[in-house]
């Protein structure tokens, strides 16, 4: 039951984090580009 909900905390960390990073994607790039 514990590793179930573990299990399911770090899928949804996984998909927020793809999520994060392929929006700020392009954020991150054009602030490196400007600085």
């Amino acid at each position: 039951m514990k590793t179930k909900i573990i299990r399911n905390f770090l899928r949804c960390i996984f998909y927020n984090y793809n999520f994060l990073f392929i929006f700020g994607k392009h954020k991150y790039k054009s602030y490196k580009d400007y600085g």
